[in-house]
């Protein structure tokens, strides 16, 4: 039987004196499975008080710009439900999702932090590659998890259906909040933060996935740094 193994990269975030301590870590493969899996042997072996994931995503076009940065709260899975049979006989989804919610104290540290102007400005100006002439917003909001990659602009309209406010749609963040449920007490605080590649339509291209990886990364930096985030007793993010 072959043993799967994973890379972790270990670093350290210093704060107003205070060292936290991080690992990261990537899954073999998309999908919430895999990174359901991941997170939860991580949570297992480092009993961090954190478990963030970073990434990019899908946004709905018309409410975001590439790169723009989402804070997932809530979290869910959009294919969750049941198909059945309309009255005319054709096949309906009755989606049945549940949201997660992102802890309240860090939902308002980020909402307040990403409605400063300085915080936009300090992410683009560290930036130095190509960027999209767009401005750069960071919005706290909805985000699904759905099983397949989208690349149709008809494939996202259920999914806005299910939450009116939907900002963004991906593949691993609900994974991510569950492990951390399902975790031992006590258990981490669940944070996803992604960013805008694509519109999840005909025009979806690779081209804005480093960018947007780099804008999800700088905005949890600042999260991190800011005096009101709260520093866990076990330094282990």
């Amino acid at each position: 039987m072959t043993q799967t193994t994973s890379a972790y990269h270990f670093g350290s975030i210093v704060r107003e004196g205070a060292t936290i301590s991080v690992v990261a870590a990537s899954a073999l493969r998309k999908g919430m499975p895999s990174s359901a899996a991941l997170a939860a042997k991580m949570v297992e072996r480092f009993k961090p008080k954190y478990l963030v994931m970073l990434g990019i995503c899908a946004g709905v076009h018309g409410k975001t710009n590439l790169g723009d940065v989402i804070v997932a709260d809530p979290s869910w899975d959009c294919g969750s439900g049941k198909f059945a049979e309309g009255a005319d006989g054709s096949q309906v989804f009755l989606a049945a999702p549940y949201p997660h919610p992102l802890e309240p104290q860090i939902s308002q540290i980020a909402s307040e932090l990403a409605g400063r102007p300085e915080t936009s400005r300090t992410i683009k100006g560290s930036w130095m590659g190509a960027e999209p002439p767009t401005a750069l917003n960071i919005r706290v909001g909805p985000m699904a998890s759905g099983a397949a990659v989208l690349a149709s602009s008809q494939a996202i309209l259920p999914i806005t259906a299910q939450n009116r406010e939907l900002l963004g749609v991906e593949m691993e963040a609900y994974a991510v909040m569950a492990a951390a449920d399902y975790a031992r007490r006590p258990s981490p605080i669940p944070i996803v933060i992604k960013s805008v590649c694509d519109f999840a339509d005909s025009t979806k291209s690779d081209d804005w996935q480093r960018y947007a990886s780099f804008t999800s990364a700088a905005f949890f930096d600042l999260l991190v740094r800011n005096p009101d985030f709260p520093i866990p007793d076990l330094d282990m993010v």
